[in-house]
């Protein structure tokens, strides 16, 4: 699916991944992102940070059995993941695309 998302019209990542937060509407900047199943019973989910149209850093995973992040220490370690390499990216100065392709580790 990555792949085949850099073909305009495909399907690509960004239809997966969701804004964390239900009530974000509008892209960010480094935006913090979930994925679900596409089964009816939605427990497994990935997290990410959204670098570009195309462009997810996945930072983790955990099965959500609850209402919010906050209820669970699982959940809690996940957040605190997107946090962190939110922090470190901006630090580092990745903050799109662009600035992510020519950074070297």
């Amino acid at each position: 699916m990555a792949i085949s998302g850099t073909n305009i019209g495909g399907d690509n990542l960004s239809i997966v991944f969701q804004p964390l937060r239900n009530l974000d509407y509008t892209q960010k900047e480094l935006q913090q992102v979930k994925a679900k199943t596409q089964i009816q019973k939605k427990w497994l989910r990935m997290y990410a940070i959204k670098i570009g149209p195309n462009t997810f850093i996945v930072t983790g995973g955990a099965i959500k059995l609850v209402g919010t992040m906050d209820e669970r220490t699982h959940l809690l370690k996940e957040k605190q993941k997107l946090e962190d390499i939110k922090y470190y990216l901006k630090e580092e100065g990745i903050l799109d695309q662009d600035d992510f392709e020519v950074y070297e580790i």
